[in-house]
């Protein structure tokens, strides 16, 4: 498993996507788990305020990755995580949605500080 920890600021999903690419180093799954890990990496910074730091973790199997996002803000401060679509007028809420769209199976777990995880097949 590889992991890095970032600044919950505007520039982490940035960051956090070009540590993936980084450490995919260009399988079939990259652009997929890049994507994944940028909304991920996203709902944090603008739905957990009291973040000021979050994690991306990497198990890196020969036929899939697994991703798991999480802040270090208290749980009870997250957002509950459900992929719905938005109106087609609304200008944000699709993230969870895209998510679920790309992988092939994801979550949230609540084990300290909540986590989005996510699998992606290669």
């Amino acid at each position: 498993m590889t992991e890095a920890t970032f600044t919950a600021s505007p520039q982490a999903p940035a960051q956090a996507r070009a540590f993936v690419e980084a450490t995919l180093e260009h399988r079939m799954c990259t652009k997929g788990v890049v994507l994944a890990v940028s909304e991920l990496v996203t709902n944090v910074v603008r739905h957990e305020p009291t973040t000021t730091e979050l994690t991306v973790s990497l198990d890196v199997a020969q036929a899939s990755v697994h991703v798991q996002v999480h802040g270090n803000s208290d749980p009870a401060d997250s957002v509950t995580a459900v992929a719905e679509w938005p109106d087609p007028d609304e200008t944000e809420g699709r993230g969870l949605g895209i998510v679920d769209a790309i992988s092939d199976r994801w979550g949230v777990l609540a084990n300290g500080n909540r986590s989005v995880w996510c699998e992606i097949a290669c």
